[in-house]
């Protein structure tokens, strides 16, 4: 057992296609990790204790300005994870702000900022992952998915880089995986919130001919019981429809396999 919560492990049966094809791969992009302060938060230790029990994989995004710092139970608990081979860690900014100019013009941490300030904030958090974690980044995805042509140039100048979750197609070299957000169905319609009533109308709508993956953002310490509880009721449906649970870089190389098969 990992922490406070406990699951009953059970093995994931082998994912079937579900248009006599490649199975429907899934990618959890669970959002805003940080220490909070006070250690690990009981939604996120909740989370990967589910995930390990349902012998799933995942992607976590980590705020980089909690890697600051003298954490070692908190840097443990990252390194032993990763070190699993179930989570990716990857990039989700370095302090994850947003705000309103004095002009009124509204900002994020990678969109309508310097490239200047853009390529300061991408090496921080690459260089605290790499010194406090041991990490390299091969995933990037931008806080609020709030992104400009100064963020694309410097992913696609970064050598690391591999992925972009919910990134803009076109805009960077092919050595780049786009992780495409799915259109017109989302983990939490309500923000912070996953519905799983929604979820099922929507992938219903999709399933005649559902595309070749989805990345499904969420935000575990957002998560009350209630809430937990949708979220568990989703990948149960999705794991009877035989989809398999993926980390965002094994979903690029999947995906470029795929597209090299004859």
């Amino acid at each position: 057992m990992l922490g406070m919560f406990t699951f009953i492990a059970w093995r994931q049966a082998p994912a079937q296609p579900l248009d006599g094809g490649r199975p429907l791969l899934v990618v959890i992009k669970a959002d805003d990790l940080t220490d909070e302060k006070r250690g690990i938060h009981p939604g996120w230790q909740r989370f990967v204790d589910f995930i390990v029990s349902r012998q799933m994989k995942a992607g976590i995004g980590i705020i980089s300005r909690s890697l600051e710092g003298d954490k070692p139970a908190y840097f443990d608990w990252i390194r032993k994870l990763h070190a699993s081979g179930s989570f990716e860690f990857w990039n989700h900014g370095y302090d994850h702000k947003r705000w309103t100019d004095n002009t009124g013009t509204p900002k994020w941490e990678f969109a309508g900022t310097s490239e200047d300030e853009q390529k300061l904030h991408l090496e921080k958090s690459a260089a605290l992952a790499r010194d406090k974690l041991g990490i390299t980044f091969r995933t990037f995805g931008a806080p609020f998915n709030q992104t400009d042509d100064a963020t694309a140039r410097l992913l696609a100048a970064d050598p690391d880089c591999k992925v972009w979750l919910y990134g803009e197609p076109g805009k960077t070299p092919p050595a780049i995986f786009i992780a495409l957000r799915p259109k017109g169905i989302v983990l939490e319609p309500t923000a912070l919130k996953p519905d799983f009533a929604a979820f099922e109308k929507s992938f219903r709508k999709i399933s005649p001919a559902p595309p070749p993956y989805l990345v499904l953002q969420g935000h575990p310490s957002f998560w009350g019981d209630s809430e937990f509880a949708e979220f568990v009721r989703i990948i149960d449906f999705l794991t009877a429809q035989g989809a398999e649970f993926i980390t965002p870089e094994e979903l690029a190389a999947r995906s470029s396999q795929a597209r090299s098969s004859p």
